[in-house]
């Protein structure tokens, strides 16, 4: 492992600094002490964030000044047809579109440092792309980071322990857990066994994936759905269900094609496979429902030349929190409690 950056890395890493400096309005001196974002660059570095990883752009990322509160929904809720006798004296009210309808949430300092060892910013440099490099994998290893403890996250640590905890388990309360906290009713734990979803085999809880997703998305009043909901499934599930029907059907081209197109939805809605999603999971909801707050003025960096661990050493720090918009509109199950088959 390189213990010293070439003279062309150290030029670049100079560079790198010089230009964090200027657009973020602090001395070069300073860039490796943290310092405040300004609400322009946060807005940026938000951006960016979401930019890098596709499921990013389909859930709500929002920015907001409070340190607590209640998500509010958007869309949904009450029929908006309807008919008034105003010569009876009645008067015309209009139905809210959104409102302070959803799970509550508080915001929690959560740090998302990354290391780059002397190597890797040598090879960077040699290909030209240290900075892009730096930017690209900085964006997309935060949003990685943030959408698994939306999947995964169950408590607050004063002080997480990533050892143990490698899903993030207790950095954040993520949106599992906050539908099974807040509206435990849309969040299925088990079936006919205590403790087991049995999908498949003989004397199932669901037959199959079509018949668990219909289920969940039963358990959406039809006026509180949006239009855009999506059967969001776990990769081992998909798997498994593709596997059935390749038993079933050995196969002739047309029938395998049939195939293909029926394994892009379920229950007719269109199935989705993110990043990090448990392999055992399904969630069905407008992935718009799904919020990521994040509060304004919170984010704090530093990058810093750690000569004596050879690497480049980027702090980055938020007051982060996660809410479901409309804990009416959004079913799921535990992805530990699933059988397949017998």
């Amino acid at each position: 492992m390189t213990t010293s950056l070439s003279n062309e890395a150290r030029e670049e890493l100079g560079k790198y600094h010089a230009g964090l400096a200027k657009s973020h309005g602090v001395k070069v001196d300073d860039v490796g002490k943290q310092f405040s974002v300004t609400p322009p660059n946060e807005k940026k570095i938000v951006k960016s964030m979401r930019e890098s990883l596709a499921a990013m752009t389909k859930i709500t990322v929002k920015t907001t000044d409070k340190t607590s509160g209640t998500a509010v929904r958007v869309g949904g809720g009450q029929v908006k047809g309807k008919r008034t006798d105003t010569k009876g004296g009645n008067r015309r009210q209009p139905t809210n579109l959104g409102g302070l309808t959803g799970s509550t949430w508080a915001a929690v300092d959560t740090e998302y440092d990354a290391a780059i060892d002397y190597d890797t910013i040598d090879e960077w440099v040699s290909d030209g792309n240290l900075v892009q490099e730096l930017k690209t994998v900085r964006d997309h290893d935060i949003a990685m980071a943030k959408l698994t403890v939306g999947f995964y996250g169950e408590s607050v640590a004063a002080e997480p322990d990533p050892v143990n905890n490698l899903l993030g388990e207790d950095v954040n309360k993520g949106w599992a857990q906050i539908l099974k906290e807040q509206k435990p009713e849309n969040y299925m734990l088990e079936g006919a066994t205590a403790g087991v979803i049995k999908i498949y085999g003989t004397n199932p809880d669901f037959a199959n994936l079509d018949t668990l997703v219909n289920a969940l998305y039963q358990a959406i009043p039809v006026h509180e759905r949006t239009g855009n909901e999506v059967a969001i499934i776990g990769s081992a599930l998909i798997a498994y269900d593709t596997d059935k029907m390749l038993e079933e059907h050995a196969g002739t081209p047309t029938e395998k094609e049939v195939m293909k197109v029926a394994g892009q939805k379920y229950a007719g809605l269109k199935a989705e496979q993110w990043p990090r999603f448990p392999d055992y999971g399904v969630w069905v909801t407008d992935p718009k429902n799904l919020q990521l707050i994040q509060v304004k003025g919170s984010v704090r960096r530093a990058s810093k030349d750690e000569a004596e661990f050879s690497r480049l050493a980027e702090y980055t720090s938020s007051k982060d929190a996660y809410a479901i918009g409309n804990m009416n509109a959004c079913a799921m199950i535990d992805h530990t409690a699933v059988q397949l088959g017998d």
